[in-house]
């Protein structure tokens, strides 16, 4: 199995909101992707990769531009690096 990190569990976890904010059911948006439901799980706790192909199957699926699944990341990280100049400022 391929190794995650942290952006693989911020994407899986923002999947899972949009996937139940649209109401969907993971077996239906697993069939959707051509998935296994246990895929979609491992994808959706970070346990597996989504790949490039299936992100753009997600966005697809929920008229999403890839962005979205990244905002999330982004937004901490540039937090934490403001947390970080902020510390740096302050010593």
């Amino acid at each position: 199995m391929t190794s995650t990190c942290e952006i693989d569990r911020v994407i899986g976890a923002k999947v899972c909101e949009t996937r139940t904010k649209a109401g969907l059911s993971r077996a239906a948006l697993a069939i959707s992707l051509d998935l296994s439901e246990g895929q979609l799980i491992a994808m959706e706790e970070g346990r597996k990769r989504i790949g490039a192909g299936t992100l753009l199957k997600i966005c697809r699926k929920f008229g999403l531009r890839p962005q979205h699944f990244f905002k999330t990341w982004i937004e901490t990280r540039d937090m934490g690096a403001i947390a970080r100049t902020s510390q740096v400022a302050a010593e």
